[in-house]
């Protein structure tokens, strides 16, 4: 896991975001509690679209996981949840919903790192967020 990582760190810093991009969401398959791989995930996605202005498709077709996850009822596979919510990200990376759902499974799956690691996405995506500062207070608390 940590190879590839840090392949996924190379990756990026070279400027191969879609290699890198493949390499963090392996990293996070095996090992979904990682937060730094979640973090550099969503850097690499958030690059790759740095300049792109996102078609209506992309944000409807970026709720279809979550409509999936509340209708099959993935309410205590956190873990499986979490996974399913990462796949629309790929197609509009600052879906903010999409991003608050994320957080609420990791919390329910107590994983305080990578709880962390998504609260400072949704703080990149909306700074002015009260709900997001509070949120990342507590957890920085918690973890410190």
């Amino acid at each position: 896991m940590q190879i590839l990582y840090e392949k996924g760190i190379s990756a990026f810093q070279s400027g191969n975001l879609d290699y890198a991009i493949t390499l963090f969401r392996a990293v996070l398959d095996s090992s979904p509690d990682y937060a730094p791989a979640r973090t550099q995930l969503r850097l690499a996605e958030f690059r790759r679209f740095q300049n792109y202005r996102f078609p209506l498709w992309h944000k409807i077709i970026s709720f279809i996981p979550s409509i999936k996850a509340v209708l099959f009822g993935w309410k205590k596979n956190w873990q499986g949840l979490l996974k399913e919510l990462e796949k629309p990200l790929i197609h509009y990376p600052k879906n903010y919903t999409i991003l608050r759902r994320l957080a609420g499974a990791a919390e329910r799956a107590d994983m305080p790192e990578t709880v962390c690691s998504i609260y400072e996405t949704m703080y990149l995506v909306k700074p002015a967020d009260i709900f997001v500062l509070k949120k990342l207070g507590k957890y920085y608390r918690e973890l410190n």
